[in-house]
């Protein structure tokens, strides 16, 4: 579902689930779909800028999100504050984050997850991209505290990304550059667009909701939805 529309879902569904289970009719699934289609919409398939992406860019991304070499100190990567291990939700179960060098921020981290149909990055807007906000995190002193982007140059060249910038820039004569790399961390976070049910069920999957999901999506529609655009 649209990004935009993720906290009225939430607060739609909590006040449904205060409703009486019945509902006077029940729209024809076609019908249903349709209508939710109109309010919300499925994720797209890809994101924004992915279109000049390839599989071997963003597989040095994903190399890189997890290289902890590039911190001050070596312990921490990317995903140690947005944590893509397993089912885990992109982000870190903390108010503040704490950066290698036991420094903390002021707020926590966003999640990764379809942070790409983002028109904004971080919390106050200050990034208008990915390749912008990849850079950030890795020279903040209460971050990655590396001293520069030649110092994350120099570590990428010691620990052997070359061959990987190569098949991601082929192009290019010294392609490990901050900006590339910057460049293949925003290509792997373009990746991550989460799976929802749904979203399967409004691109046309009946079996991806239940008969009772249906039931209360038709609740919701007609007792929560409708009132409150007829109220605008």
């Amino acid at each position: 579902m649209k990004q935009n529309n993720a906290n009225f879902i939430t607060t739609a569904l909590i006040c449904v689930a205060l409703l009486p289970a019945a509902t006077s009719y029940a729209l024809p699934d076609a019908q249903l779909r349709d209508l939710s289609n109109r309010l919300f919409g499925p994720l797209p398939d890809t994101m924004p800028g992915s279109g000049q992406d390839t599989a071997a860019l963003a597989s040095l991304g994903q190399q890189l999100f997890f290289e902890k070499g590039l911190s001050a100190n070596e312990t921490q990567s990317c995903n140690t504050c947005h944590d893509l291990t397993g089912s885990k939700s992109g982000t870190e179960p903390l108010s503040v984050s704490q950066g290698a060098l036991g420094l903390t921020g002021t707020r926590n981290s966003l999640t990764v997850w379809n942070a790409g149909f983002q028109f904004l990055q971080f919390w106050d807007g200050r990034a208008d991209s990915l390749e912008e906000q990849a850079k950030s995190p890795l020279l903040a002193h209460h971050e990655m505290a590396l001293s520069s982007g030649l110092e994350a140059e120099r570590v990428l060249r010691e620990r052997g990304y070359t061959p990987a910038f190569e098949a991601a820039f082929p192009n290019q004569g010294d392609p490990v550059t901050f900006d590339n790399a910057a460049r293949a961390l925003a290509a792997f976070q373009r990746t991550l667009i989460t799976a929802d049910r749904f979203d399967r069920w409004q691109k046309g999957d009946d079996n991806a909701l239940s008969a009772k999901e249906k039931r209360g999506w038709n609740v919701l529609y007609q007792q929560v939805v409708t009132p409150a655009i007829m109220a605008r």
